[in-house]
């Protein structure tokens, strides 16, 4: 994640927000990623040695080595990919993806079996990157050439920087709770804490990685009609929440008999961090999805801003909380995320001309309905536990649950689920995905623009 991450310096998320995309623009930021490539290619050649020595590894330098390779590699199919984004053309995407993964598992447990250790892993990897790089490159329409136009590049690049800023605070954030749980409370809490944030977050946040994937270079296109840029947001975010609220509450109600059977008693340290987690997940929920707004209306320094100042208040709360054990240490996460989540949304939401009021209130059905039956779940739990085994316990409540949450929702929401439901044949917009493409593989062009 850390390579892609480097490797694409925002340069892709630049391409998928741009209005009009002309062949200057494609051919200079081709240029700039692949010079990115060789850069980053020759640093990790340099210091490959020196990590080594740090980490006490000396097979890490050969392995670095090798992996630096990556990318460059990596630049070479950046803008093809990029493109598909653009055209919202994701069928190529996952296929495309999904026969790298196949060639890096099935690379990897050959060597692994014919005894290559580490480098199973490494060869693997260099496979998954050199198939799908060589697939997006053959079959996109649009091939490269290496040219640089400097007012393209100045164009481009101040947005692709606060991108690129914006996903290293984040991937920093991401990892900043794990490392500071590991170094100060030990293997055994940072493992609880991965547990559950693995439950919850992770899970949520993947959900909210894929919407938002159709998300941004859809609403893009439409970034200046604010009307139908609002009505859109609603829409996915009504998704999301139908899908992710009644998980997450049922998560936090019945998180004692899902850790005793899926994990057993030696886990029951991280029942109460899955359901503040749970609780917190909620407000991510949202939050995972306002990114693609501020990427699509061209305000990727909003969010840079936001995240730096966020990591400041997270290491705070960190230095203040983590003496007093992970407890204490995720109420502190919900705490600065109550606070924090509304600020952030608000700000988002009025470049749209959407209130937060607005998307609170039509969220607030299936908010209501995940109470309610989270309550009446709960009580079930608690009663049928002193009678039957946890297992039976998770599924009647998995049943129940899933049943009162669907009732809840047809008795207090009944036409804008019917309404929701005929939408879903459509796209977000109005339009089939297919009228959506009016710009597929980079090939149509029209007076110079893509």
């Amino acid at each position: 994640r850390f390579i892609t991450l480097i490797n694409e310096m925002g340069i892709a998320a630049a391409i998928v927000q741009k209005l009009d995309i002309e062949e200057k623009d494609l051919n200079t930021m081709f240029t700039v990623s692949l010079g990115i490539g060789v850069v980053l290619m020759i640093a990790m050649i340099s210091v490959a040695k020196s990590v080594a020595i740090f980490f006490e590894t000396d097979a890490l330098e050969p392995i670095l080595k090798v992996l630096s390779i990556t990318f460059l590699v990596g630049a070479l199919g950046l803008i093809q990919k990029s493109l598909f984004n653009r055209a919202v053309d994701f069928k190529t995407i996952a296929s495309v993806e999904i026969t790298g993964i196949l060639f890096y598992g099935v690379i990897s447990i050959v060597l692994a079996i014919l005894g290559f250790g580490d480098w199973s892993i490494v060869y693997g990897t260099m496979a998954n990157h050199i198939v799908t790089t060589i697939l997006f490159y053959f079959k996109s329409d649009w091939k490269p050439k290496i040219s640089f136009y400097y007012e393209k590049f100045q164009s481009n690049i101040k947005f692709g920087i606060n991108v690129f800023g914006t996903n290293l605070v984040n991937y920093f954030y991401s990892n900043l709770v794990s490392f500071v749980t590991g170094k100060f409370l030990g293997t055994s809490s940072l493992g609880i804490y991965t547990l559950a944030n693995n439950i919850t977050a992770q899970t949520i946040g993947r959900l909210s990685f894929i919407i938002g994937r159709v998300m941004f270079p859809t609403m893009s296109k439409i970034q200046n009609d604010h009307e139908r840029f609002a009505n859109a947001y609603l829409k996915v975010v009504y998704l999301l929440a139908l899908i992710s609220f009644p998980f997450l509450v049922g998560v936090t109600v019945l998180a004692k008999p899902l850790v005793l059977v899926f994990f057993g008693e030696k886990w029951s340290g991280s029942i109460f961090p899955i359901q503040v987690l749970a609780i917190v997940g909620m407000l991510r929920s949202i939050n995972g999805t306002i990114n693609f707004i501020l990427l699509a209306k061209g305000r990727s320094d909003i969010e840079f801003k936001w995240n730096v100042f966020y990591i400041f208040v997270l290491s705070g709360m960190l230095l203040l909380t983590i003496r007093h054990g992970l407890n204490t240490l995720v109420m502190g996460i919900f705490v600065i995320s109550l606070i924090g989540a509304p600020i952030i949304q608000k700000i988002t939401f009025s470049l749209i001309d959407l209130t937060l009021w607005k998307v609170y209130k039509s969220l607030s059905v299936i908010f209501i309905s995940s109470v309610l039956m989270g309550i009446i779940v709960c009580g079930f739990s608690i009663f049928a536990g002193k009678y039957i085994s946890n297992i039976m316990v998770l599924i009647i409540s998995g049943i129940l649950g899933a049943g009162l949450f669907i009732g809840f929702m047809i008795v207090l929401d009944y036409n804008r689920l019917k309404e929701f439901r005929i939408s879903l044949s459509e796209s977000i917009f109005g339009k089939k995905i297919g009228d959506i493409k009016e710009v597929v593989r980079g090939k149509r062009f029209s007076n110079g623009k893509i």
